[in-house]
């Protein structure tokens, strides 16, 4: 199936790595491009968040980065599917109140790579089950974690597995009934 989805999004290379999100300071978008450098040749990054902005193309051309491929926003049904054509999730963030894409490429099968500033991963993710999560700004663990999972399809898969197993329980009816069951715990003690 993802060589379908790579073949109808024109994903040529072996490994593909995708982040979404706007382009400002917090997304943590330039710290994704700097550890592109070191990724090997048939990996592809691709960034959906609109038109980059120069401070990213500039990392871009000094790095000599041909793999990086920015994308405009996309409807939530395109975005699923290609989605399905990725093999790694990336999140830099600096700071995320949650981190919905988290959630999202998860559902999608996804390995994901976080940081510590981001809730969805701190919640959803057990590093080295689902995904890694790194600490915030530590260029060199965000570079260990990408090529820990670009390197091996062995490991992706598993993550992936383990993803689609985790993220199954956090359905907006699961949400609820947790809120609920708190609400009245706690009303029952006042």
């Amino acid at each position: 199936e993802k060589l379908h989805w790579k073949q109808e999004f024109g994903v040529t290379e072996e490994c593909a790595v995708i982040s979404v999100g706007q382009f400002i300071p917090r997304k943590g978008m330039d710290l994704l491009l700097h550890c592109c450098k070191d990724l090997p040749e048939n990996t592809g990054v691709y960034i959906v968040g609109g038109t980059p902005p120069q401070e990213y193309l500039t990392i871009c051309e000094e790095n000599h980065l041909s793999n990086v491929h920015f994308l405009d926003f996309m409807p939530k049904d395109r975005l699923m599917k290609f989605f399905r054509a990725m093999d790694v999730f990336a999140l830099f963030t600096r700071e995320d109140i949650w981190g919905l894409v988290i959630n999202e490429a998860m559902a999608a099968g996804l390995p994901v790579v976080s940081t510590d500033h981001c809730i969805a991963a701190l919640e959803l993710i057990r590093s080295g089950e689902e995904g890694i999560v790194v600490a915030n700004e530590n260029l060199e663990q965000m570079k260990k974690a990408l090529l820990t999972l670009t390197g091996s399809r062995e490991q992706r898969e598993k993550m992936s597995a383990r993803a689609i197993d985790r993220i199954q329980n956090y359905t907006i009816e699961n949400m609820a009934s947790e809120h609920n069951r708190i609400f009245t715990q706690k009303g029952n003690r006042s």
